[in-house]
């Protein structure tokens, strides 16, 4: 399984920032998988990128 798709099933479960999804993937997968912060937050902006997320806020300090 992919990052990218862990990524999409945690956003498909609740929508959040990058950050709550970091904190959600570290809480449930990192025992077994550890992913960096910044591999996480390529793999958003890819499927950002892709249209299979879309941002609809930017919040205080870009939170996205």
């Amino acid at each position: 399984m992919s990052l990218r798709m862990a990524a999409l099933g945690l956003l498909a479960q609740h929508p959040g920032s990058g950050y709550d999804l970091l904190k959600r993937f570290e809480k449930s997968m990192a025992n077994v998988w550890p992913a960096t912060q910044s591999q996480l937050y390529g793999e958003l902006n890819k499927l950002a990128a892709a249209g299979l997320i879309e941002v609809s806020t930017i919040g205080p300090r870009g939170r996205k």
